[in-house]
């Protein structure tokens, strides 16, 4: 009877362990090693498996699921299965020789030492990090979205030690709409060299944005955020800069000869910098708004003077003809 229970209760575990494993593996995008930890199970993204994951498509379209722990049913069968774990896909060194387009649930996504040709465009995910990937665009066509970076809906999306500029190391370069938008939950920003003298715009739209030591330059920067934190970080643009910033807690060094902040128009023809938070824009803007109301004093009261001295000017000039009339009588 003990050794009947004991083939009972080898063959259940082999039996869960069957079910644990199909389950993982029709779960995790094949695309990689899948390694399970104690706390997550990691994907640990190779050239091969991914080239052969493309096939022939023209570009890369990534769709990379985690465990389902949301929907009823799935959320107690995996639970059963002690899968219940966060899951990573790694992309690590990777080169990709045409545009991506990714969605994801579930799951973060790490891009890490990679190479992107052509574009980048993500419609979906919970949480994607870049860190010191490399960037090439040598013509204005895209496969996945109308700019370079196009990142949608994402609970937070970081950057670390990266540098967003365009690679491209031949001679000849046609127009490029190399450039970024971003949206996000939760946006941060570490470390980072975003964009050069050839970017066309870095737009940002979040919930909160933390920026910490890092640089963003391009033509136009837009950044439209309920909350800012921004700690030895710089905004430089050739054409302008725009800050939408709900809770007005933004505080960082502009540089753009015309920049909006909430919708306060400041100047800096020189493009000397301006350090911008709340305070410091209510009061450049309460002393244009003070010259513009003075200039406007000062045109009506010359109108007022103009038309007094018009008005004796007539005066004189009737009292002269009656005291002729007056004489030639």
């Amino acid at each position: 009877m003990e050794n009947t229970n004991r083939i009972k209760r080898y063959i259940s575990k082999k039996i869960y362990e069957k079910l644990r494993q199909e389950y993982l593996k029709s779960s995790i995008t094949n695309i990689g090693r899948i390694v399970e930890e104690k706390d997550r199970i990691i994907c640990y993204v190779d050239q091969k498996s991914l080239e052969k994951y493309k096939g022939n498509k023209p570009i890369y379209e990534l769709k990379l699921y985690g465990m389902n722990q949301v929907t009823d049913g799935i959320k107690e069968q995996v639970k059963k299965l002690g899968l219940d774990k966060p899951v990573y896909y790694i992309f690590d060194g990777i080169n990709f020789n045409t545009a991506v387009e990714l969605v994801s649930w579930w799951s973060t996504i790490v891009f890490k030492n990679c190479t992107f040709n052509k574009g980048i465009n993500v419609l979906w995910s919970n949480n994607i990090v870049f860190e010191n990937n490399k960037y090439i665009d040598w013509a204005n066509i895209y496969f996945a979205s109308d700019i370079f970076m196009n990142i949608n809906r994402v609970n937070e999306l970081t950057f670390i030690n990266e540098e967003f500029k365009n690679s491209y190391e031949y001679t000849k370069i046609y127009d490029t709409n190399f450039g970024m938008r971003l949206n996000a939950k939760r946006l941060n920003i570490t470390n980072c060299i975003f964009g050069d003298a050839t970017t066309t715009r870095i737009n940002i739209t979040s919930e909160e944005t933390r920026l910490y030591n890092s640089n963003l330059k391009a033509k136009e920067i837009h950044l439209n955020s309920e909350s800012i934190k921004s700690e030895k970080s710089t905004f430089t643009a050739t054409d302008g800069v725009e800050i939408n910033n709900a809770n007005c807690d933004f505080n960082g060094m502009v540089y753009s000869p015309i920049i909006f902040y909430n919708g306060m128009v400041l100047e800096d023809r020189n493009n000397n910098g301006q350090e911008i938070n709340s305070a410091n824009a209510l009061l450049k803007n309460t002393r244009k708004e003070f010259l513009v109301k003075l200039c406007e004093v000062y045109n009506q009261c010359r109108y007022i003077n103009d038309q007094k001295l018009e008005q004796i000017r007539t005066e004189l000039e009737k009292q002269a003809v009656l005291k002729l009339l007056k004489k030639n009588d």
